[in-house]
Order: structure tokens, then C-alpha cells, then sequence
């Protein structure tokens, strides 16, 4: 689907840049001096992307059917959006819900229906505290946080920023990974959100957030708040069929294997005991031996034995 473009919106203003760069040391702070000069090369505006139907959902729905409760809400945004001729807003969301229900997949998926820009950010692997907001360019190694970084090196002002496990994220007795979220979630901090290292306000209320969590207990009150709470249930043996189907479509589509065009109905039911989070390998898997057995079907017997036991359904919880 093309996405049009809307015209432009300013990110940082380059007057400013100009003046915190006559007054730095460049030769203190060769790296900034370099990141500013390079702000000013690019200019200030960014593309602003928006979608130009609210249809743009429809194959989620059988690829994650598990969140159709979110794109239900989504849908209503875009529709706004499109009839408006604006870009797509809606209250930053979190995800909640087990392990391997599809959270991280619908977020990556969420990002590329929507066609802009798309940043990923892992807080179970987060090595710093600084890594939304930046780090002061005093000290050694330091850099520009995600978020100034996406805004002055992308082409749009409205990128997708999908945190994945933010209940991982948790603060030590000098950073605090999630701390810049307190004013990037708030329209009127975000549009002059300061990034630690840049130290030159940047425009960041374009920002889509997603969230992904297991447990909302260890996510600050304050930053729960302001998101939109999402619970996500474990799909149904029919979705997971479903969603079954939709990873082989797409495995042949980015691929020029020759197999079958669609998943035999024993297939579905074999790819449908694995959570959604194993089922793409399990799929691999499956399809790797069929073309060692010489085949172009893939059979019930080339996923093996070993299935995952399917959690209790869980409901779906929308605040």
C-alpha cells in the first residue's frame, strides 16, 4: 500500500543549532561538534507521513487475530486520520499479556501497515539508561538517544516506537532507562524534548509508542497512566490456524521456494499447538523437511512431536 506524504513538519530548529554550535569547544566535543554540523546539513523539517485508508489493517486481522480488540480501536484512529487528512494520533499503547502470545510480532507488523518509519527498542536487553534519552557528551562514549537519533537521521517526523518488554526496563541508583518516557508521552513536554547528548529540543509529538509487557506491576504508575492498556489473550486453536496460515503465506511470499500454495488443514492443526512466538520456526522447520524428503507438500509428520501446552484463554481488556 503507498502512503502519501502530507507535507512537512519541523523536528528541530536550525537556528538553534547554529547557536549551540558556535558555542561549543569543537575541540572538547569533536563528536557533537560533528552530530550538530550534521543537523544543519539535513535542515530542520521532516517528511509527515499519513495512511491513506483505514483498511490498511484488514490482513492483521488474520495474521494476529488474537488482537482484534486493539485493531478494532485502531481502526477508528485511522478513520480519523484518513477523513481528517492528518496523520494517524492515538494514546500510546501497551500490550500486557504471557509470553508468546504475538506482542512483540504484532507490534513489528503494526509498524510496517502503517508505512513509516520504524524504531525498535528491546528494554530486557538495555544495556544503558540512557538509551531513549541520551547521555551527556562529557562523558566518554556517549551519544544521541533512539529518539533524537530516529527524528534527525529518518526521513519522518512520525515514526513507530515499538518498546518491547518495558517491564524489563527497571531504574538503578543512577539511570533510569525509562525516564525520558516521562516527557516524550506528554504533547507538551514531547514538543520540546531535550535529548541529554544533543542538547537541542527536538519535536518528537509525532512519535507512534506501542508497548509490550508481561506483568504491569513492575511499570511505573505515573508512566501506566498515560498509556492504553491492552490485554492480550492467548489465540484460540482457530486463530492460531489462522495465524498458521498467514506466516506460510508469508514465507512463500518473501521467498521463491515451491511449495503448495496454502497449508493442508492437518498442517494448521500441527503449527497450531506451538505459541505464535515458535511457530515461524516450527513452520522452517517443517517446510526444511519436506524438501529433504523431496516434497512440496508439507505433512502433519514434518513438524515432529513436540508441541507447547496451550494456556487457558485469557480475555481482552481495553482502558
Amino acid at each position: 500500500m503507498a502512503i502519501p506524504l502530507i507535507g512537512y513538519r519541523q523536528v528541530y530548529a536550525v537556528d538553534v543549532v547554529k547557536k549551540a554550535l558556535s558555542q561549543l569547544d569543537q575541540q572538547a566535543q569533536p563528536s557533537l561538534a560533528r552530530q550538530l554540523l550534521r543537523m544543519l546539513q539535513a535542515g530542520g523539517e521532516r517528511y509527515v507521513s499519513r495512511p491513506s485508508t483505514h483498511t490498511c489493517l484488514d490482513d492483521l486481522y488474520e495474521t494476529c487475530p488474537n488482537f482484534s480488540g486493539v485493531l478494532d480501536d485502531l481502526r477508528k484512529y485511522l478513520a480519523l486520520a484518513v477523513d481528517g487528512d492528518e496523520p494517524l494520533s492515538f494514546v500510546p499503547i501497551l500490550l500486557l499479556g504471557d509470553p508468546g502470545v504475538g506482542k512483540t510480532h504484532f507490534g513489528k507488523a503494526l509498524g510496517a501497515a502503517l508505512g513509516t518509519d520504524f524504531q525498535f527498542v528491546n528494554m530486557a536487553s538495555a544495556t544503558a539508561g540512557f538509551i531513549l534519552g541520551g547521555a551527556s557528551s562529557t562523558w566518554k562514549d556517549s551519544k544521541p538517544g533512539l529518539v533524537a537519533k530516529a527524528l534527525v537521521e529518518g526521513m519522518l517526523a512520525n515514526p513507530v516506537f515499538l518498546v518491547d518488554e518495558v517491564d524489563k526496563g527497571h531504574a538503578s541508583s543512577t539511570h533510569d532507562p525509562l525516564g525520558a518516557l516521562y516527557a516524550l508521552l506528554e504533547s507538551e513536554t514531547a514538543a520540546q524534548f531535550i535529548d541529554e547528548y544533543l542538547e537541542v529540543p527536538v519535536d518528537a509529538r509525532g512519535i507512534t509508542w506501542v508497548f509490550t509487557a508481561n506483568d504491569a506491576r513492575y511499570i511505573p504508575e505515573p508512566i501506566l497512566d498515560r498509556l492504553a492498556v491492552y490485554e492480550v489473550p492467548s489465540p484460540t486453536l482457530e486463530q492460531s490456524r489462522s495465524i498458521a496460515c498467514g506466516i506460510y503465506r508469508a514465507l512463500l511470499k518473501g521467498h521463491r521456494w515451491r511449495f503448495d500454495a496454502e497449508l493442508a488443514d492437518d498442517c494448521q492443526d500441527a503449527a497450531a499447538r506451538f505459541s505464535p512466538r515458535e511457530m515461524r520456526k516450527r513452520l522452517l522447520d517443517a517446510m526444511g523437511n519436506a524438501k529433504v524428503a523431496g516434497r512440496e507438500r508439507v505433512c502433519a509428520d514434518d513438524f515432529g512431536k513436540t508441541g507447547v501446552a496451550r494456556k487457558a484463554t485469557i480475555g481482552f481488556i481495553a482502558s
